[in-house]
């Protein structure tokens, strides 16, 4: 009985031993908090060292995170109607979702002109996801709908898909997921103006270059 229970105490220090270094070496990460008010922030988005959020007030302001400070995007009174979500700012266009009580629709804020461009308009529910190289992606349709881009430069938009959500764009690709049972991703290339068809399961037959 001596004999086994010395057993079991060395197998139980073994297992320990064989423990200790794992537990060791959990990784910590430091994290520090930007907002302190008990009220909602929310919206958040970044650009290079800054990042942008919407107060409890509906005012969008931002922290650098090099210097510590934090500040309003806006020095003057902020220009931008019904704002409801910020999307994405590159440091002179301001994406965001404007809803008046009634319908959500797409605007981008001009910082460096001080224009306000009206990406979408009228009734219904229209809401930007992304934003990069002056192109705007959008879903016309509530959590599922038509997904267009919008180029501010051209000032004209483009319809890519249908039954779409989440869109994001990078660069000439822009990409989303559809729900047709298993939520598939897609992807286009603005640039050959085509859908991406992966090389282990093509895209079904139904769905053509645009």
């Amino acid at each position: 009985m001596k004999i086994k229970i010395a057993v079991i105490c060395i197998s139980l220090l073994t297992i320990f031993a064989i423990k200790a270094p794992i537990a060791s070496a959990i990784t910590k990460v430091d994290t520090f908090r930007i907002t302190f008010t008990s009220q909602s922030e929310k919206w958040t988005i970044i650009n290079k060292n800054i990042i942008y959020w919407i107060d409890p007030e509906g005012i969008i302001r931002g922290f650098d995170t090099k210097r510590k400070k934090e500040f309003p995007l806006f020095k003057n009174e902020q220009p931008l109607n019904d704002l409801y979500s910020i999307i994405s700012y590159d440091g002179r266009y301001l994406v965001y979702n404007r809803y008046d009580n009634i319908s959500y629709n797409v605007s981008a804020y001009d910082t460096v002109k001080k224009v306000d461009l009206k990406v979408t308009d009228g009734a219904g529910s229209r809401f930007a996801t992304d934003f990069d190289d002056n192109k705007i992606v959008y879903v016309d349709g509530y959590g599922y709908g038509d997904l267009y881009v919008y180029d501010i430069d051209t000032k004209k938009k483009k319809l890519i898909a249908q039954n779409a959500s989440v869109p994001k764009i990078s660069g000439r690709y822009i990409v989303w997921y559809i729900n047709n049972g298993s939520y598939d991703i897609r992807a286009y290339d603005l640039k050959k103006r085509r859908w991406l068809i992966s090389q282990i399961q093509k895209l079904p037959a139904v769905l053509h270059p645009i």
